[in-house]
């Protein structure tokens, strides 16, 4: 597991491939790139990462930007971390 104080250090995560990455949970808001550019920046290089929205934009507008851009699955804050580990759960199994 990874954490990266923000967007761009995200993508530079992501680019070293210094380590396999199986799945992207990422704020929209974040200082230096915002989560739908590093939710574009992902689909450019894989249609397949699963990449989650976690934020606390919980209007439509955000959500159907996030899906529109190729997001897996949206979360807005407060999240059920029940739901959040099914999902992380889904999507992972087929990589084990």
């Amino acid at each position: 597991m990874s954490e990266c104080r923000d967007g761009k250090e995200a993508i530079a995560t992501l680019n070293s491939q210094a380590q396999r990455i199986d799945l992207v949970i990422t704020d929209i808001e974040m200082p230096g790139q915002d989560g739908f550019g590093v939710l574009q920046q992902v689909r450019r290089q894989s249609e397949a990462l699963p990449v989650f929205m976690l934020t606390s934009r919980a209007g439509t507008l955000h959500r159907d930007k996030a899906m529109s851009l190729g997001a897996t699955a949206y979360f807005s804050k407060p999240f059920n971390a029940g739901e959040l580990l099914s999902h992380v759960a889904q999507h992972t199994m087929a990589l084990a």
